[in-house]
This record gives structure tokens, C-alpha cells and sequence, in this order.
């Protein structure tokens, strides 16, 4: 799930709002108040029944989107198997060029500009391409 619900509790270990969470960032993006009803337990089951509404909206819409990331634990092993692969690929980059089956390149890359000279920005619509620089031969 991407989403998951918590219960905050003050010092006296009183539930005070049931929050929503995001596992991929971990903030909050939705919290119900305790408050409300005649009586404390029913202030806290109005708040958990609204958080479970929203939780089922959340989590059908991010499934639906292709974004069920699974538990916190599941993003951290996925997290940390992307690095150990990266880490990977560097140290055969390194190998194959210290054997010299490969060279080296650097990229240079500097600000891109528009006709009259002014800076390109960056196109937020395509997150994998950041117009406002461009690659420099040489």
C-alpha cells in the first residue's frame, strides 16, 4: 500500500488525530482531528472512520495509477537494491577502464539558451528532461 494510517497520541497516551502517510515520503498528507462527538472514544471513531474513508480513496486511486509501492520496508529494500546495482555498475565502469577496454568520456554540459540569447527554462511537464541545460561536444 502506498498509504497507511497512524493514530498520534498526546503524553497521556490519548489518541489527539489519526494521520495519513505517505510511505514513499514518508509526510502527512491527510489528519483528523479527534475532536468532535460527545465523548472522547467517539471523537476517535469518527476520526479513524473519516481516515479509513480516505485511505480507501488514496490507495484505489494510487493503485489504479500504477503507484502501489508496497510497505515502507518494501521501498527500502527496493532502495537499497537500486544503489547496491549502481554501485555495481561503477566498479565494472572502473575495472573495464583500468584494463583499458574502455575510455573515459565527460560530458560537459552548460545553460541552454533561446534565439535572442536569453536562458532556456525547464519544461516541468517532462521530468525526465531538464531543457535548461544542453550537452557541450568537446
Amino acid at each position: 500500500m502506498r498509504y497507511t494510517k497512524k493514530a498520534r497520541r498526546n503524553r497521556f497516551g490519548n489518541t489527539t488525530r489519526v494521520d495519513i502517510i505517505d510511505n514513499t515520503t514518508g509526510q502527512v498528507v491527510a489528519s483528523f482531528p479527534t475532536t468532535g462527538g460527545q465523548s472522547r472514544e467517539e471523537g476517535v471513531g469518527i476520526a479513524n472512520r473519516n481516515a479509513d474513508a480516505e485511505l480507501d480513496r488514496l490507495n484505489t486511486a494510487a493503485e489504479e495509477a500504477g503507484e502501489n509501492y508496497g510497505s515502507r520496508e518494501e521501498m527500502q529494500a527496493a532502495e537499497n537494491e537500486k544503489e547496491r546495482r549502481q554501485r555495481l555498475d561503477e566498479d565494472v565502469a572502473k575495472s573495464l577502464i583500468k584494463g583499458g577496454h574502455i575510455e573515459p568520456i565527460t560530458i560537459k554540459k552548460r545553460r541552454a539558451r533561446k534565439k535572442d540569447g536569453t536562458f532556456k527554462k525547464d519544461d516541468k511537464s517532462t521530468p525526465d528532461i531538464n531543457e535548461a541545460w544542453e550537452e557541450v561536444n568537446g
